[in-house]
């Protein structure tokens, strides 16, 4: 029953990942970085950190993520599937392992009945992030599964599941590495589940459950292979650190400095209520809108950049009936069946919330206001809370025989586990058709418009593109310059992945870039013999002087276009005029390359 259950869990992830895989999902914006520097691992030009990090703003100086633990994980499907396939299959598989990762924990502490709620706030979560999420490697969106998983195995360390410690620090390095809003959430919850894991079996050798000896054995065993577990895990940011940018020295100086202002107490608070502990909470319509982007006049240094937040009032209150509702159920647990496997469950979401309160206090008040995927950690967090409460609620309202029955062998005492009582068998039903339902309401394809999905849009383009220079690549390597372009445009990093798949080189003089793409890729005058560059819109019509255009898509079709030259000569204003050129300038784009010297080095199209 409990593989049953895990596999509707994880169904709208492989469904997502195979639909996208067929469509020729291409990575937009910045998730080709991911394809790069994933093909990049096994190359000379291995990664040593992680993506550039916005922090860099307050900072004032150019920082990355801690470690590039992200594209090491990616490196071997990208290898075997290719950049673009191997990306979305390497995130659904992370995606797949972290919902049976937290359902094995909840199957190794309370079996088939607590797997059931474990599988349901998971899908919850997917339902919420819509398909188009679920193989998107775009950290905010990449991690939230897997901070998922590393709740529940903190969770089962503080109830004294020794097994986990090694799973839960790669888990925990993983998350740490990737992003940095992960910094102090990861460390407290590790903390209080080794902590949790210290109590449980030291009461286990003075109950005279196990021998000092036997204990001392396994700790052995499991501190070995957790040491392995980090040396593995951060030796590429180690080398960085003394070989070549110091980044994580960086990092925790600009995480010591007031270099800016940040949300502050109160406006935390009612950004995190919004989520934990305010209708819809964590399930679908909360992700697109509840901390939706407000209009640039509040943006800006000062500004915040967050709408429809609640009142402070109204989050404070809701705040405090959440964090009361777990402090009773953790209360009930220990008091009612001391030993019922999820009284810890609360405890680590109450944890969860106070450090989350106080990442979302520090989180900086950058140029463009506070971004709401830096608060993405706020929706797996919630989910685990809803957990939480169910599995108490579960344990404390099963019989003792029932819970018995229910759990794995280990548990059970190697018995033959007794049948479960009709009461329960019916509340199981209830609980896995719920499972299947939000299964199956993830699987249609759902796009919640976040993250590098705003130019969803461009997939088409770009795969039109992408087949022009696989067919006639030009000669590189090529100095890559997209100063024309815009914020968050969706095409400069796609280009540059399509030239690697290409096999021609390029290097950037942009110093942010090159902290994206590496330092070997630096332009240093001389390891370029011409320029890449793109126009979008009317003017990728004309091919600049000097330059020679390798690739063109057209936003219009050949009616279209016959149908807007029309209008334009008439000089009708009609909708269909406006409409028209409005596609015109959003879809037609052209890839153009010039010698690097001569009289278009003056120019950029």
């Amino acid at each position: 029953m409990a593989i049953g259950v895990v596999a509707l869990a994880v169904l709208p992830v492989v469904v997502a990942t195979v639909r996208a895989v067929a469509r020729g999902w291409v990575p937009l914006s910045d998730d080709a970085y991911f394809s790069i520097r994933a093909t990049d691992v096994f190359s000379r030009q291995i990664p040593l950190v992680g993506m550039a990090t916005s922090a860099s703003l307050n900072a004032k100086q150019h920082l990355n993520h801690p470690g590039p633990i992200l594209f090491d994980l990616l490196a071997v499907p990208v290898r075997v599937f290719g950049s673009t396939a191997g990306v979305a299959i390497g995130i659904g598989i992370t995606n797949t392992l972290a919902i049976a990762g937290a359902c094995w924990v909840a199957y190794r502490r309370g079996g088939v009945l607590l797997v059931i709620p474990a599988a349901l706030v998971a899908c919850g979560l997917t339902w919420t992030m819509g398909s188009e999420l679920l193989f998107d490697p775009w950290q905010p969106h990449a991690l939230l599964l897997p901070f998922l998983c590393f709740l529940f195995l903190a969770w089962g360390l503080a109830e004294g599941d020794l097994l986990l410690l090694p799973i839960g620090v790669g888990v925990g390095t993983f998350l740490v590495q990737t992003h940095v809003s992960y910094s102090y959430l990861v460390p407290a919850l590790g903390l209080v589940g080794v902590l949790g894991l210290a109590w449980r079996l030291r009461a286990r050798v003075r109950g005279g459950e196990e021998t000092g000896a036997h204990l001392r054995r396994r700790l052995a065993w499991a501190g070995g292979v957790t040491l392995v577990v980090l040396v593995v895990s951060w030796i590429q940011p180690v080398i960085d650190q003394v070989a070549r940018n110091g980044n994580l020295l960086h990092l925790l100086q600009a995480s010591g400095d007031a270099a800016g202002p940040t949300l502050g107490g109160g406006r935390a608070l009612r950004v995190v209520a919004s989520v934990v502990s305010l209708p819809p909470f964590f399930l679908r319509d909360s992700f697109a809108s509840t901390l939706a982007a407000q209009g640039t006049a509040t943006g800006g240094p000062g500004g915040v950049g967050l709408a429809r937040l609640p009142s402070l009032a109204l989050a404070a209150a809701s705040f405090g009936v959440l964090a009361l509702v777990l402090v009773v159920t953790a209360v009930l647990a220990r008091w009612r069946r001391p030993r019922c496997g999820a009284g810890a469950a609360p405890v680590i979401a109450l944890v969860g919330l106070a450090v989350g309160y106080f990442t979302a206090t520090r989180i900086p008040i950058e140029v463009f206001g506070v971004a709401e995927h830096n608060f993405r950690w706020l929706w797996p967090l919630a989910a685990f809370s809803a957990f939480s409460v169910l599995a108490v609620a579960v344990r404390l309202l099963t019989a003792p025989g029932d819970a018995t029955a229910a759990a794995p062998p280990d548990d059970a005492g190697g018995q033959e586990p007794a049948p479960l009582s009709s009461g329960t068998r019916i509340a199981a039903g209830v609980g896995i058709a719920l499972v299947a339902l939000l299964s199956i309401l993830t699987l249609p394809t759902y796009d919640a418009g976040v993250g590098p999905n705003v130019n969803l849009w461009a997939e088409p383009i770009l795969r039109d593109l992408d087949h022009q220079i696989a067919a006639d690549p030009p000669r590189g390597p090529l100095l890559a310059d997209f100063s024309n372009t815009f914020f968050l445009e969706p095409f400069s990093t796609p280009l540059l992945a399509q030239l690697q798949r290409s096999g021609v080189g390029f290097v950037t003089a942009d110093e942010v870039q090159v902290r994206q793409i590496g330092p070997a890729r630096r332009f240093d005058g001389h390891n370029a013999r011409a320029r890449l560059a793109y126009r979008q819109g009317a003017g990728a019509r004309v091919t600049p002087a000097g330059w020679r255009r390798i690739a063109y898509h057209p936003g219009l079709d050949r009616a279209d276009r016959r149908e807007l030259r029309r209008l334009e000569a008439s000089g009708e204003q009609s909708a269909r005029r406006t409409e028209l050129e409005r596609l015109w300038g959003r879809d037609s784009v052209a890839v153009y390359v010039a010698p690097l010297h001569g009289p278009s080095a003056r120019n950029t199209p």
